[in-house]
């Protein structure tokens, strides 16, 4: 489902977002997303619909972010990494559990549900908790919310100490619940510095409107609970499930003989290099696979996205290995450096020894290029701190493989057709 920018505004003028659940709006970062994947941060304090429409503008938020802790100034924020003058001062911070089942479908919403509702039921036996609200998150799943009675740690004077201390005890209580069994998501509880999902807003991508419900809701019949709930009329109906991918055939191969040689295939791969600067390059490689799954690989690319401002950047998998693209232009001596926090010391060496550097389209692991093309997975990440400098080749590489950015002239540079090559290998 995609709405336009003008059905976008239209919806949010005629539908309030949900603020009753939050102590004090004002004292919390809103962010949202617009159609062309530009984030926004609201740079005014937010109180009710009317302001929330003001900070806005005529930016049509695609989807609509709420920060989990509220700060004393929540407006331009510092991150952890900036190591701030003035800390910023925490005063609460919400325990969220968010529960997503992939892909959206009634079959993985009702196995989200049962997990939210033995959650619930484990919480109160076993943690001293204050419910606070439930939501539907709009696709995959479910948001509990609770407050937490234990005020120590917001007492503490010295501010990061503070917020470092609660970030453990919201570790400690995450670990807890992961090891009682429950499926939720293990970036969201422990971080002080999340965004959720706004109530009243719509998720892009399913055109459902993020809801709070009651746990009694929760409790009863899904098909009961998705009929309260609000969706733009456009938005297509929850499949009942979707099918995995069909397993692909294990073929073993013909041994070749010791006294022929192997047939030589090939593999496409494209230069790093921003052509037309002198020393810019692009962040693409296929993640680790010592890195775990594609969403633990994901994960650990979506921290190093963060850690080092690189901007949104696009994915792409095939089978188990997943393939990241950042354009932003780099300065070599940089990309080096961060090759080497991150433990790549091949790409490191590599690019530290030229000038140049070919990093392979084709899959690992698979011979020629005749295999099935890399799934796109989206554009990840938050927005660049600053001005960015974007690649026009490999922008245009992005494009021919599905995914359409729209910027503006002078956040360009370089030339704008990729340099492939065609390598064979043996």
């Amino acid at each position: 489902m995609a709405l336009d920018d003008q059905a976008l505004n239209e919806h949010y003028r005629q539908h309030a977002i949900d603020l009753a659940w939050l102590k004090k709006p004002s004292q919390h970062v809103f962010r949202w997303r617009t159609n062309d994947n530009r984030w926004l941060t609201a740079k005014r304090r937010i109180r009710d619909h009317a302001t929330f429409l003001k900070a806005i503008g005529k930016s049509a938020p695609r989807d609509v972010y709420v920060s989990t802790a509220s700060w004393l100034n929540p407006i331009d924020l510092p991150r952890l990494r900036d190591n701030p003058e003035h800390y910023p001062v925490l005063l609460d911070h919400f325990v969220v559990f968010d529960i997503d089942v992939a892909p959206f479908s009634i079959e993985n919403l009702t196995k989200a549900q049962s997990i939210a509702r033995g959650l619930i039921e484990w919480l109160e036996e076993h943690e001293n908790l204050l419910h606070r609200s439930v939501s539907f998150s709009g696709s995959k799943g479910f948001h509990l919310i609770y407050d937490d009675p234990d005020r120590e740690a917001f007492a503490l004077p010295n501010l990061k100490e503070r917020e470092m201390v609660v970030k453990a005890r919201r570790k400690a209580l995450l670990d807890r619940v992961v090891e009682a069994g429950f499926e939720v998501d293990t970036k969201v509880t422990a971080d002080t510095r999340r965004i959720l999902r706004l109530p009243g807003s719509l998720h892009g991508s399913t055109g459902f409107a993020c809801t709070r419900i009651t746990v009694e809701a929760l409790n009863g019949p899904l098909e009961d609970l998705l009929e309260t709930l609000y969706r733009h009329p456009s938005a297509p109906d929850i499949p009942q499930q979707v099918d995995p991918p069909p397993a692909q055939p294990i073929i073993n191969p013909e041994p070749t003989p010791a006294n022929e040689p192997a047939e030589p295939w090939l593999k496409l791969r494209v230069n790093t290099h921003v052509q037309g600067t002198k020393n810019r390059h692009v962040l693409m490689m296929w993640l680790p696979k010592s890195w775990g799954t594609p969403l633990e690989a994901m994960e650990r690319a979506l921290e190093w996205v963060e850690d080092d401002n690189l901007g949104p950047c696009s994915f792409w998998r095939h089978d188990e290995r997943v393939f990241m693209l950042c354009p932003l232009a780099i300065p070599r001596p940089k990309l080096v450096k961060m090759y080497k926090r991150r433990g790549l010391p091949l790409s490191q060496s590599k690019l530290k020894q030229r000038e140049h550097q070919w990093a392979s389209l084709t899959p690992p692991d698979v011979n020629g290029l005749e295999s099935n093309e890399p799934e796109l997975m989206g554009i990840y990440g938050v927005a660049y701190d600053g001005v960015p400098l974007y690649s026009r080749q490999h922008l245009e590489l992005e494009r021919r493989l599905g995914v359409h950015r729209e910027l503006p002239p002078h956040e360009l540079c370089g030339q704008a057709e990729p340099t492939f090559d065609i390598v064979s290998m043996s």
